[in-house]
């Protein structure tokens, strides 16, 4: 029998600089924010006869300050320098989660596990402050009824202090031509509970939008499924897949004009009755040398509205990523890596203004572990301060985290 006792402690830190990170969004203001999330944990995990189990318990503490300033002279009442709007908010969540894997036969692995979450939302943004509790239990079975062939069932029990219990299904195949080749392929059902900013969210947005919850949400279920090839060879790999997800109550938010209290654009959260997301994923990586690799992905999303047949708005058609990555973890700890984003054909909608954007990022990210079993990062996102006010886009962002384990 094999123990492991494992204690965690991280914290990760977003800030926007007096030089390099401040985001002028709109004509007139200036954006500082400054965040910190802190983790500390607790795991136990071993493994005897029949299969492995782990129990860990973990908390999380986000903090954010946000403070918007006037660039500009506004009149009589305002000059450049003055504070026009902030968010305070600080959010907590302690889970308790467990598992066990069972070895029934030489076929059948089943595993089955479940989860207990607690969040505390303390915010300027929300009308009030907000609680929620989460519970879940799963079962599922990995079953190989041949050698090259895996089956996957599952069943999920869900709930929340605020809606109620929603059971969910899934199976998942796996079916190999050979070691370096295979397809891939899962149906089932889904469910996602409103989240506490969606419900109660009250919140000014940059000083040009003005952003409420809606307390009369219900929550999301999808009947989801996909299926895709997976292949290597030599210092090659690559994947291709097809998903189709189709959403009853799908929450997103859609504009209701100007609002008569803050005179700003006006968004609030609602549900789409009936909405088909679907779309086609690609990947693939090249080995260049030992440590660097050189990888690729692009998605090209069909999101529409059932009802009407109208593309959902605040989604890019087309996402692509090119990365570079160095890896030398195993000799000194350190690893980074360089990517490119593209967002393509994005539809906005910005007031009685609706259109198509894109947008473009260069981001970057080193890190380093230590034998002392402590590991660091930093890096930024957006490195070129690209801007874009139609996808409420926050510019340079520089972030930095460590992580202690013992």
């Amino acid at each position: 029998m094999k123990e492991d006792l494992k204690a965690l402690s991280t914290t990760d830190h977003i800030v926007s600089s007096p030089t390099f990170n401040r985001t002028v969004l709109s004509a007139g203001y200036r954006n500082d924010f400054d965040h910190e999330r802190w983790t500390t944990g607790v795991g136990y995990k071993g493994k005897d006869s029949r299969g492995d189990y782990e129990i860990r318990a973990y908390h999380t503490q986000f903090d954010k300050d946000q403070k918007i300033y006037y660039t500009s002279y506004t009149g009589k009442l305002h000059k450049a320098g003055d504070l026009s709007s902030s968010d305070d908010m600080t959010f907590k969540s302690t889970t308790i989660d467990g598992r066990r894997s069972y070895q029934a036969d030489d076929k059948n692995l089943l595993t089955f596990g479940g989860e207990y979450r607690w969040e505390d939302y303390d915010s300027t943004r929300l009308t009030s402050d907000s609680s929620m509790r989460y519970a879940a239990l799963y079962l599922q079975d990995e079953y190989t009824p041949q050698r090259n062939w895996l089956l996957i069932p599952s069943v999920r029990w869900d709930y929340n202090d605020v809606f109620g219990s929603k059971v969910t299904a899934k199976i998942g195949t796996t079916y190999n031509f050979s070691k370096n080749a295979r397809f891939k392929a899962n149906f089932g059902s889904a469910y996602r509970a409103p989240t506490a900013s969606e419900l109660y969210m009250d919140w000014t947005h940059s000083s040009y939008a003005y952003i409420q919850g809606n307390p009369n949400l219900r929550p999301e279920t999808a009947i989801d499924y996909d299926f895709g090839f997976e292949a290597e060879k030599g210092r090659t790999s690559g994947k291709v897949s097809y998903f189709h997800n189709r959403v009853k109550d799908l929450i997103d938010y859609e504009y209701q004009g100007v609002s008569p209290t803050t005179h700003l654009y006006s968004y609030k959260y609602y549900n789409v009755e009936h909405a088909v997301i679907q779309g086609i994923e690609a990947e693939a990586k090249q080995r260049v040398g030992d440590k660097l690799t050189l990888g690729a992905s692009y998605t090209f999303l069909d999101a529409v509205n059932s009802e009407t047949d109208e593309r959902l708005a605040n989604r890019a058609r087309h996402n692509a990523k090119l990365m570079l990555t160095y890896d030398d973890t195993a000799k000194t700890g350190l690893s980074a890596t360089l990517w490119q984003d593209w967002l393509i054909n994005y539809r906005y909608e910005l007031g009685n203004d609706s259109g198509i954007t894109h947008l473009s990022t260069t981001n970057f990210v080193i890190n380093k572990k230590f034998h002392s079993g402590l590991s660091a990062y930093v890096g930024v996102d957006n490195i070129f301060d690209e801007r874009n006010v139609n996808l409420f886009n926050d510019g340079r962002v520089w972030r930095g985290g460590l992580k202690y384990t013992f």
